[in-house]
């Protein structure tokens, strides 16, 4: 074989290999029930008190949420239980946000009364300004993303 066809035959090879690994990351990655990709918020998830998957019911134009899982609390003694219904001030009605489950993944920090919660809104950085409130749906894709993240 000549070097010229050998050169050839390698490039395509890896041209190949490169297209098969973008399919692969392609068909790996968590999309949220709109098709678009779901990355959670490190910072986010880094200022909230307290990580809790919630089942969200809408009744009579208000919004239940109640508590399914507790995957972080620095709140101690005041960390909700399973089954607890709790008040979060600031989430809107999602109207949008519908998933299989209905159950949410929310970063939430309490508020100064202590008896209700708000949503942990992603910190301001450079080029950023902030203050962007959101709750992810607890997928699997997600859960996994959540537990590799570095919370205290």
């Amino acid at each position: 074989m000549k070097p010229n066809r050998l050169r050839l035959f390698f490039a395509l090879t890896l041209f190949l290999l490169w297209i098969s690994y973008l399919g692969f990351l392609v068909s790996q990655t968590t999309r949220g029930t709109d098709g678009k990709p779901v990355r959670i918020s490190l910072p986010q998830f880094l200022s909230s008190e307290l990580d809790v998957i919630v089942e969200l019911n809408n009744q009579e134009n208000t919004i239940i949420a109640r508590v399914s899982e507790v995957l972080f609390s620095s709140l101690n003694d005041k960390t909700p239980k399973v089954g607890d219904t709790i008040i979060i001030n600031n989430l809107e009605p999602p109207e949008t946000l519908r998933n299989k489950k209905n159950t949410w993944l929310v970063p939430l920090r309490s508020t100064d009364s202590q008896k209700s919660y708000e949503i942990s809104p992603i910190p301001a950085s450079p080029g950023f300004s902030g203050r962007t409130l959101k709750i992810y749906p607890a997928l699997d894709g997600v859960l996994l993303q959540y537990k590799k993240l570095p919370k205290p």
